[in-house]
């Protein structure tokens, strides 16, 4: 779902509607602390794999699904974020890689009108946030910068980062992407800078569970193991966020449909990473 479609959806959020498939309750912003004690936030490039698995934590933790695809909340406890890299409509010009530091909390958000968004009062007090924040219609988000401020407020924050056979990734892409010939070039280069912010999200934080900084900085996650493991991956996935969880979701292989009467065409692209 692209940025624009998403804002123009949700346009006032401080009250969100009830998750259907769970039973859950409408999400009352208000009536739940801004910063939850923890964040766990899936990244990934597009198409590579980090609905599913954001779907999947989310049920996990039974958790309210506030803005589909983007974001869901276990009351003050946990908040999972989902953010493909880059996030927004696809073939919009941004004078470069437009990259954000991070992604504000549910409970910070009070309004939504396409690249803006208007922070409640209470989140300005409780995080410092600049009350305006202007979104591109289509840009990245720093990893690194992202846990290191949810970690510096004391919030236990975690970054998934999810991969997937790079082939693979660009067929999904062009799949549900509007796909002129000559976005091929801006494709590759766009995953390529998504490649640079994993990487350096990798060389930068802490991998490890410890005493003193608590549950991981970041976990990666292979998408292709994810399929072929199944339970058995997505438990140890479970354990390394300190979930607690015997939740299993349908696993479909979506990189089957690709494999089967070969790859053409943009897959030339494999390997320019």
């Amino acid at each position: 779902m692209s940025l624009i479609v998403l804002l123009q959806i949700y346009r006032s959020v401080s009250v969100y509607r009830g998750d259907k498939e769970t039973g859950a309750e409408p999400y009352d912003v208000n009536a739940h602390a801004v910063l939850p004690r923890r964040v766990i936030t899936i990244f990934g490039l597009e198409s590579s794999g980090t609905t599913f698995l954001y779907q999947t934590l989310s049920k996990a933790l039974n958790a309210t699904v506030v803005i589909p695809d983007l974001s869901a909340r276990a009351g003050d406890d946990v908040e999972i974020q989902h953010i493909s890299q880059p996030w927004g409509l696809f073939g919009t010009k941004t004078g470069g890689y437009s990259t954000i530091d991070l992604v504000p909390p549910l409970g910070c958000a009070s309004f939504y009108d396409r690249e803006e968004v208007i922070l409640s009062d209470r989140c300005q007090e409780e995080t410092g946030l600049d009350p305006e924040h202007e979104y591109p219609l289509r840009f990245f988000v720093n990893i690194t910068s992202h846990v290191e401020w949810y970690r510096s407020r004391g919030v236990d924050c975690t970054a998934i980062i999810m991969t997937r056979d790079y082939s693979t990734h660009l067929d999904g892409k062009k799949k549900h992407m509007l796909w002129p010939l000559f976005w091929n070039r801006v494709a590759a280069a766009e995953d390529r800078y998504g490649k640079q912010l994993m990487v350096e999200a990798m060389s930068v934080l802490d991998a490890s569970i410890s005493p003193a900084r608590g549950l991981a900085e970041m976990v990666l996650v292979s998408y292709e193991t994810l399929m072929f493991l199944r339970e058995d991956y997505l438990f140890k996935v479970y354990q390394q966020l300190g979930i607690e969880s015997d939740y299993v979701p349908t696993f479909h292989d979506g990189n089957a449909k690709y494999v089967r009467g070969g790859k053409a065409g943009i897959n030339n692209l494999n390997g320019r990473l």
